[in-house]
């Protein structure tokens, strides 16, 4: 379903931050949780393409927009320091680990984009790189 950018998407966009001083913070907290912001556009009826233009075409909200992109990034590293961490403590047959499987959940976590991830074994430290091809 196309939704057409009108006048309305953009009094709808400013009077949000105009009348409810809370979401804008909303929005910002849910895309430094993982949303996109192309959810945040679908549960408002409006265009990607416009939310982040309204976004980009004031400083301050682009400022937030991407502080709270950094706080994502942050937020995705911890989980995968997480996770390899309590992998690499966990006491299994290593004979039955199939290193695939490892970098898929890797890749799930982390993403594309060259994140790295180091974790201390006890015995060194082992650092994975994701890198989109």
């Amino acid at each position: 379903m196309s939704i057409p950018a009108t006048m309305s998407s953009l009094e709808t966009l400013n009077g949000l931050v105009e009348h409810e001083p809370g979401w804008w913070p909303d929005v910002c907290a849910k895309i430094a949780s993982g949303t996109g912001y192309d959810e945040v556009a679908r549960e408002l009826m409006i265009k990607p393409a416009l939310l982040r233009g309204w976004i980009g075409g004031d400083k301050g909200r682009e400022a937030d927009f991407q502080r709270a992109m950094e706080y994502r990034k942050e937020l995705r590293k911890e989980k995968a320091e997480n996770r390899l961490a309590a992998f690499v403590d966990s006491q299994i047959d290593e004979s039955l680990v199939n290193p695939t499987h490892v970098l898929a959940a890797i890749e799930k976590t982390l993403g594309k984009g060259g994140i790295g991830v180091n974790v201390d074994t006890g015995g060194g430290n082992v650092t994975i790189i994701h890198e989109s091809v």
